[in-house]
């Protein structure tokens, strides 16, 4: 049986609200830890979150394929106290946070997307309930 060597940060990452993480993995060519959260429902409230405990450098977006309708937001900085340098890879499916993702990526204002994008998951929440109910 192999421990995974990350868990004990998984573990603390999800037990701060900064999950559900899906995977850790240390990239060397990038020298970084890159941090993969699963798709939660509420992505936006969480990239807040990070964004408010890392020291975010800047982000970036893409998709694996042109036609993919998701888009993964990537938070780049490090862990607080000079800590190591992560990449927290995010994915959105909804499309109202994707089309946000798009038209404000290149902006780099992390504070505003990530508040917006927050308030999405209780937009998508809302219909969701909203369409059960019909």
């Amino acid at each position: 049986m192999t421990m995974n060597p990350h868990a004990d940060l998984i573990a603390y990452l999800d037990a701060s609200d900064l999950g559900p993480v899906s995977s850790v993995e240390f990239r060397i060519e990038i020298d970084a830890h890159q941090i993969t959260l699963a798709d939660s429902g509420h992505q936006g409230a969480t990239a807040r979150r990070w964004v408010d405990f890392m020291d975010a450098v800047d982000a970036t977006a893409g998709r694996r394929r042109a036609s993919d309708k998701g888009v993964r937001l990537n938070l780049c900085g490090f862990l607080p106290e000079h800590g190591p340098r992560i990449i927290v890879a995010i994915p959105f499916t909804n499309p109202r946070q994707v089309a946000l993702i798009d038209d404000r990526i290149e902006r780099q204002h992390l504070e505003d997307l990530t508040a917006r994008l927050a308030e999405l998951d209780a937009v998508a929440i809302t219909d969701a309930i909203t369409s059960k109910e019909n």
